[in-house]
């Protein structure tokens, strides 16, 4: 069982149906798909992620977090999202806490990234857009899915405190989210303030993913599932 078969599911049904959009960005599943085969390439080869490992997340609302988390899950990794303006005191007692083998931070914040990863003496991978772009289409789509058990963790809740969801539990509570909020394929759901929230991620990208919907990031006008679908 992994979470991330749910994205196979839904680029079967529909490979160019939309599943993010930012703006004039529109990405597919079959788009994210791949991407997020390369990004568990990128994660295994150069910063050596097996499964299990704890990966931090200090990522803006963009489609380069769904990349990112995505990537992750298929390598078999556990997904930590947390506030990119986190402070750096804050943020090494957080990497502390839950154990991250990797942080992966957006350039904007390069500096806190950089002074906390080497503090801490861990691997840590900045994402700015061109570039990580750069990368992807440099690596090839061939990242085998990692197998995991349904109780295998794949998100922490938190924090301040940390809760660990394993895949079986991620797919359930995502497949509850989209039920109530009316997705399926070609509905559009907005992006709630943050998806650094877990919670606010499983409900809305984890959910749209789930039934095969769009997620409407805040960079564009807002819109919600009931309001409209996707023509």
């Amino acid at each position: 069982m992994n979470f991330a078969r749910a994205l196979r599911r839904a680029r079967r049904f529909d490979p160019s149906g939309p599943v993010l959009l930012d703006g004039e960005r529109r990405v597919d599943y079959l788009a994210l798909d791949m991407t997020a085969q390369r990004f568990a390439t990128i994660l295994a080869r150069q910063h050596g992620l097996v499964p299990g490992d704890r990966v931090a997340m200090l990522l803006p609302d963009t489609p380069e977090l769904a990349f990112a988390a995505y990537g992750i899950l298929w390598a078999g990794g556990v997904l930590c999202a947390l506030d990119p303006e986190t402070e750096p005191d804050a943020l090494t007692d957080t990497l502390t806490t839950i154990g991250a083998k990797l942080l992966i931070g957006w350039h904007a914040h390069a500096e806190t990234v950089e002074v906390v990863g080497d503090a801490l003496a861990m691997d840590w991978l900045l994402v700015e857009p061109r570039e990580f772009s750069r990368l992807l289409a440099a690596t090839p789509p061939r990242s085998p899915l990692a197998e995991l058990a349904g109780d295998a963790t794949a998100i922490l809740l938190g924090p301040p405190t940390f809760l660990e969801l394993g895949h079986t539990d991620l797919a359930r509570q995502a497949d509850n989210a989209a039920r109530e909020t009316g997705l399926g394929p070609g509905v559009v759901v907005a992006a709630p303030g943050s998806l650094s929230d877990p919670m606010k991620q499983i409900r809305t990208l984890h959910a749209a993913v789930t039934a095969g919907a769009a997620l409407r990031l805040a960079a564009a006008p807002l819109i919600t599932a009931k309001e409209s679908a996707w023509r």
